[in-house]
């Protein structure tokens, strides 16, 4: 298993204290060298590479309520953890109001098509080790450890997916590829401006008057980055570029300026490729709260 630190904002740092690629595992070490380094101060939390140590991962939100409490672990959690009974390591996450399970096994062939990276609804997420850059953070407050190997469970780990992640109608590869659109920002910008002139709702996103659109700025960035992709372009980079010339954007504070500038842009592709992963309803935060992990 390959580990960094995690620094407050929850960016990854090798033993060494510089930043760490989250693509690159050279820049990740083992549990062992990482808290013998003279840097641990420095950092709030740990996190093992989903990619490096070549792991897979179910992250649970919201489901424990009562701090590191399984005794008070929601139903969709419940269900889940005896879906996985017989393998795997359980700990609460760093909030405790989480569960992850950790294991081993061959990564799902088109998974992305198949099933949703995060569902949304139930706050359920999976990580298989062929995507690149993901890295989660561990806690040692174990639950269980009944062996991080999977190979031998594949059944029961496409039981969950197919239960829990499986998306309402399979992506085709033709919806994959990243578009690239050769109009200009200023042709773009006139279709923003057209839509905050008449819609009311696009209006309080653009303008940051928007608690409507979620309690916290995360939630707002979700789906201002979701209108602008489905009503004015479906290239990331301009999509990042409008996003960028907004009142909301300006108004950010540094440390949430900083979250759309680091160099490898992990935050907002993280927002990208689930507005352009879903295929219905069933992804959108603000949709079908019934079934939602609490």
């Amino acid at each position: 298993m390959q580990y960094c630190f995690l620094d407050e904002h929850k960016l990854p740092f090798q033993a060494i204290g510089l930043p760490a690629r989250s693509n690159d595992s050279s820049t990740f070490v083992s549990l062992d060298k990482l808290i013998l380094s003279d840097k641990l101060s420095r950092f709030t939390a740990v996190a093992v590479s989903i990619q490096a140590s070549k792991i897979c991962a179910v992250d649970i939100d919201h489901c424990l309520k009562k701090q590191n409490d399984f005794t008070t672990i929601s139903d969709i959690g419940k269900d889940i953890l005896n879906i996985f009974n017989g393998f795997g390591y359980v700990e609460s996450s760093f909030s405790g109001f989480g569960v992850r399970i950790l294991f081993m096994q061959p990564c799902i062939a088109d998974y992305k098509t198949k099933y949703y990276l995060k569902n949304k609804n139930i706050s359920v997420e999976y990580y298989q080790w062929d995507q690149p850059g993901r890295y989660v953070s561990v806690t040692g407050n174990k639950y269980r450890d009944q062996g991080i190997n999977g190979n031998e469970h594949i059944d029961v780990i496409t039981a969950f997916l197919d239960k829990y992640m499986k998306r309402a109608h399979e992506l085709k590869t033709s919806e994959d590829p990243l578009v690239k659109d050769s109009r200009s920002i200023d042709v773009m910008m006139k279709k923003v401006k057209a839509m905050y002139l008449t819609n009311f709702d696009f209006q309080e996103l653009w303008f940051n008057r928007a608690p409507g659109h979620g309690s916290n700025e995360s939630e707002r960035d979700y789906h201002l980055v979701a209108e602008l992709y489905e009503h004015v372009s479906k290239d990331p980079e301009k999509i990042m570029q409008i996003f960028k010339e907004s009142p909301f954007y300006k108004s950010k504070d540094s440390e949430h300026i900083y979250k759309f500038n680091r160099s490898d842009n992990k935050y907002f592709w993280y927002l990208f490729n689930i507005i352009r992963g879903k295929t219905d309803s069933e992804d959108d935060p603000a949709i079908a709260k019934d079934r939602k992990c609490t």
